[in-house]
């Protein structure tokens, strides 16, 4: 097929676009969420690295870390009834046939089991890289409970003035207005 009108090739282009569009442009979405999601993951792991001994600062990355969380589940749970959905197809157009044995394959099924193949390759990996992403998230977090916890325990463990020391009162004195 040719064109010689530049306005109908655009239109057959337009066309094509449109009926790859919706599942593409989905995936190509999610591909950039996880693509920010990572980024953003970087930077909460420097924050917890600075933040070591300010438990504020922790608590506050932690506040961040739970979007993050709701996001990555959010694209699991979309993906997985697509990838379930794309295996059904699959399975419908039933196994390539053997061209040892003679057969041959319709080229329309060929180009459809094709198809579905790739959208099934692609789905499995954004679903892999999501569940990756979900992990080092919560891996982040208990490493901000723990390190929370620690810091309570060395603050509860902390030496100071007995009630009983003349020390504290003088410091207590001296802290009092005049």
């Amino acid at each position: 097929m040719s064109f010689r009108n530049p306005a109908s090739a655009a239109l057959a282009l337009l066309l094509l676009v449109f009926a790859m569009g919706p599942g593409l442009h989905a995936q190509t979405e999610v591909r950039a969420q996880l693509d920010r999601v990572r980024t953003d993951i970087t930077a909460l792991e420097k924050e917890v690295q600075a933040n070591l001994t300010n438990d504020k600062g922790l608590v506050e990355t932690r506040a961040r870390l739970e979007p993050l969380q709701d996001q990555l589940r959010a694209i699991v749970a979309e993906q997985n009834p697509r990838l379930e959905g794309i295996k059904a197809r699959l399975e419908q157009l039933g196994p390539k046939p053997d061209p040892a044995k003679g057969q041959a394959d319709n080229p329309d099924l060929a180009r459809e089991r094709e198809e579905q193949e790739k959208a099934q390759r692609d789905t499995e990996a954004l679903l892999a890289l999501a569940r990756n992403h979900l992990v080092s998230v919560e891996q982040l977090s208990s490493r901000i409970t723990d390190q929370r916890r620690t810091l309570l325990t060395r603050a509860l463990l902390e030496r100071t003035d007995s009630i009983f020391s003349p020390l504290l009162w003088v410091n207590i004195m001296r802290a009092l207005p005049g």
